[in-house]
This record gives structure tokens, sequence and C-alpha cells, in this order.
């Protein structure tokens, strides 16, 4: 993105599940600031069908930097390890600070769903829609939204060597079923008792219910079931598009945002 581009459009992820469509944005703090106009839900315009599904071993490379490996951008990076923003949702795994090694695995399921946009020509609609942008230091509008699941599991193994193998055979079936539920992998009884031989598990989400959860088998039979359950999503992507976009001045007091 250039500095002179007003009409390029950023995607964040949600880290903070407030937002809906036509929802004021600071990109600076990554907060969701007032609503614009009420906004009547508008319909579904994209469905997904990809599902991500990961594990990793904690001693491997990519644990040492979590919120690239599940795909955070990296200006949001930036302001989550400098706690600039809130520390919510998956994001919250910032506070983890337990030492990563060769018995902690860690599983990132993310499965955005569907997306909202905002409707066609939405400023010219709206009178005094203009009036609001000057009254808000907002750099951006959140024009559409992805809903769905995104999760982070963080599994402390016991320290058994056979065991471990048996848990990372089952991890890899896991990781199988929840991309699709119709392929059960061969998931057997030795392989629920090896997931029930983790010690300890750690889970965020952007589903309150999912962080509460102590028992990893709990944390992916309720995944595979909310799959299917849409009241239960919560927002994992933000569409952004620039305020001077829909005001046509380019010299707001804030700037235009340029990413690294």
């Amino acid at each position: 993105m250039t500095i002179n581009n007003v009409n390029a459009v950023t995607k964040r992820r949600a880290i903070n599940s407030n937002g809906v469509i036509g929802t004021f944005y600071d990109i600076y703090r990554d907060c969701v600031l007032k609503r614009s106009h009420p906004i009547e839900r508008p319909s579904v315009t994209q469905i997904f069908d990809k599902i991500t599904c990961e594990s990793i071993d904690g001693k491997k490379e990519k644990s040492q930097n979590i919120f690239q490996w599940i795909n955070i951008d990296d200006d949001l990076r930036l302001s989550i390890l400098l706690n600039a923003v809130p520390r919510t949702g998956v994001v919250e795994l910032a506070e983890y600070y337990y030492p990563m090694g060769e018995y902690v695995r860690l599983l990132h399921f993310l499965c955005p769903n569907r997306e909202y946009q905002l409707p066609h020509n939405y400023e010219s609609k709206n009178e005094g829609f203009k009036s609001i942008v000057r009254e808000v230091d907002a750099t951006h509008i959140i024009t559409s939204i992805s809903l769905g699941i995104d999760v982070v599991v963080v599994l402390q193994l016991p320290v058994k060597d056979k065991i471990i193998q048996n848990i990372d055979v089952a991890l890899r079936k896991v990781g199988t079923r929840l991309k699709d539920s119709r392929n059960d992998s061969c998931f057997a009884q030795e392989d629920e008792d090896a997931l029930k031989s983790i010690t300890e598990i750690k889970v965020y989400s952007n589903i309150p219910e999912l962080v509460t959860m102590t028992s990893f088998l709990e944390v992916c039979q309720y995944i595979d079931k909310c799959k299917h359950k849409h009241d239960q999503f919560q927002p994992t992507e933000y569409t952004l598009q620039p305020i001077e976009q829909f005001t046509g001045n380019a010299d707001e007091s804030h700037g235009l945002y340029t990413p690294f």
C-alpha cells in the first residue's frame, strides 16, 4: 500500500469481537469505535469452505513466532508485542509465559464460515454520514466481516516418549477429522486414551465457551459440532476501508495508514 492509495483495503484479524458492519475503526490502536448508523444485518455475500487445522511441536521454529504461524499480519503482531492492543481471543496467547519445548504441542484451528458486507453506496444513502466521520477519530470503517471459529490450544504432554508418540499420531487424526467431519481417520480407542493422557491444556479463542474448557477431547468435540452452528460464530476477520474513501477527503488529521 502506498501513502497515496486511499482506496486500499486492509484485512485485519478480529481480536475484538465487538465490530459490526459499518463500525468505525482506529487501525493505529486496533480498536472498534462507535457505530456510524444502525444497519440491518446484510445478506451473506460469501460462504467459505476452507478450514485450517495444524499442530506443531513446541521445539520447532514456528513455535517461537506463534502469531506469524497463525497468520497475524506484521502490524498487528508488533502492536501485540508492545502491548498496545487488548490481548483478547487468540491474541491472549501473548500472556502464555511458560517455555515451549519437546513436551509442548500447539494446535490451531481456523474456520471462517461466512462473510457479510456493507451495502453498496452506504455513505450516499445515510444523511449526515460525513459529519459523523469528522466527529470520530477513526481511520477506517468495517465494510465486511468474516464470522467463524478461531482457536489455539496449548497442550502440555507427559514426560513419556511412547505416550508422546501416540499423542502425535492422535493429533494428526484429530486435524484430519476437524477439517472434514466425514473423515474419521480411523480414530480408535487408543487414540482417545492417548489424548486423555495430556497433562494440561490452555485454550485461546474467539468463542468464549472454548476458553473455559480443560479437556482437549471436549474442545475437539465442541469444535466439530460448532462448525455447523452458525449462531455460535464470532468475527474472525475484518475488512477495513479508509475513511477517506467515503468522504473523498485525503487530508484527514490522522494521516493515511501505511502498513509495514
